[in-house]
């Protein structure tokens, strides 16, 4: 949840510490090997990557994913083809998916961060104000952590929803991946939802 399954960055894990102490070791201590590689990894593959950053940084502040519209509101960015291509780039890379939300319409394509990694050092990286060495062990248990742990799962669901498919022995059923939120006031929602194309009903 915290890696995203990259056997790279999971390699300079020492066995020798905790898993907190190596996660404050690699991303949080004064010459940690991973704080800067996100900025690294977009600057590598994107040219202009400030703009990608922008995207998938306004993406990670919603857990169930954000709009065009709200995305272009939030990054202050143009409506133009370059957006487009911005976000066809990001999902294309595996940064990002769009789906459409239960009963939604093509009009209210959502746009969802889904990189394990780009959102762990995102979300953390804004919140570590006083340069706490220690701040990964410092913030278990937080009500930051308890936030982003329920997300991280969330994400770790969607990337393996092929298997999760494969064991309700629904595994050739097409269907759409998507969450649900309650027009009402109750604020109800569901983060996971598997709806059957064949049917129409969820799973």
């Amino acid at each position: 949840m915290v890696f995203g399954g990259v056997p790279y960055y999971l390699s300079l894990m020492d066995k020798d510490l905790s898993v907190a102490q190596n996660i404050d070791r690699l991303f949080f201590a004064s010459n940690a090997e991973l704080r800067n590689e996100a900025d690294n990894l977009f600057r590598s593959l994107f040219l202009h990557s400030n703009d990608y950053v922008n995207i998938v940084s306004s993406l990670g502040k919603k857990m169930k994913g954000l709009t065009r519209a709200q995305i272009l509101e939030d990054t202050k960015m143009q409506n133009n083809a370059r957006f487009t291509t911005i976000l066809k780039e990001l999902e294309q890379c595996g940064f990002i998916r769009s789906y459409i939300p239960f009963d939604g319409a093509k009009r209210s394509l959502m746009y969802q961060l889904v990189d394990s990694f780009v959102n762990f050092t995102i979300y953390f990286a804004s919140l570590n104000n006083y340069h706490d060495e220690a701040f990964w062990t410092h913030s278990l248990n937080s009500g930051k952590y308890n936030a982003w742990s329920g997300f991280a799962f969330e994400i770790l669901c969607l990337n393996h929803t092929n298997q999760i498919k494969k064991a309700l022995s629904i595994a050739g059923m097409q269907s759409n991946v998507c969450s649900w939120l309650s027009k009402a006031d109750s604020g109800a929602q569901i983060d996971l939802l598997i709806e059957s194309r064949s049917n129409h009903k969820p799973l």
